[in-house]
């Protein structure tokens, strides 16, 4: 009882105009906050089933918390919800050399969270027309390439080549609001509706 009176009259120190819930869920938000700018989609999707659950208790204002106790109880949580999406394709493409693609290839991991597949090409050149073509297969390309007269079917993201902290968040932020439902079923062409008689 001790510790927790410290603890609560520490907190109201800090941030004396909220109640006392209000203060206790303050570290879980601010956890959240700092995790959400690396797991936006897993985050989403632990939101989505804690508030489903807490909904018909009307109690909103826990979210916060169970989602900080889900991730800090259960191992690897934000890994496994990333290995369920269907990654991003991206493609990589430097005009210096394949080398370079694969410098980045090594380095995007290790900055960029998200369920996402790198490639990039053995061979150092590219025609434009071929290009054209390749960005049909693609979720993102990230290049250091200027293509003046390239219609994308994809979105471009120009990089330095030796990344910065910008590019890699400009490529994050891409990542988390990426709706790869969406992608999905343009590809499979579920979005059309069906003609089938019987």
């Amino acid at each position: 009882m001790k510790w927790s009176t410290l603890l609560g009259n520490e907190l109201f120190c800090y941030y004396p105009e909220k109640h006392s819930i209000e203060i206790l869920h303050e570290s879980e938000k601010i956890m959240l906050h700092l995790i959400d700018k690396k797991y936006y989609q897993e985050i989403k999707k632990l939101e989505n089933v804690v508030s489903n659950f807490l909904s018909p208790l009307h109690q909103e204002e826990f979210v916060p918390l169970y989602i900080s106790f889900l991730i800090t109880t259960i191992d690897n949580l934000l890994q496994r919800l990333i290995n369920s999406d269907r990654p991003i394709k991206v493609l990589l493409l430097s005009d210096t050399s394949t080398t370079h693609e694969r410098f980045w290839h090594s380095v995007f991991p290790d900055f960029i969270k998200g369920a996402v597949t790198y490639e990039h090409f053995e061979t150092p050149f590219i025609k434009q027309d071929q290009l054209t073509d390749l960005t049909q297969q693609y979720d993102l390309i990230v290049t250091n390439v200027t293509m003046k007269d390239l219609v994308p079917a994809c979105p471009l993201i120009a990089i330095n080549a030796f990344p910065t902290a910008k590019d890699f968040d400009r490529i994050q932020q891409f990542i988390n609001q990426f709706d790869p439902l969406l992608s999905r079923k343009e590809l499979h062409h579920e979005l059309t509706p069906s003609t089938e008689t019987r």
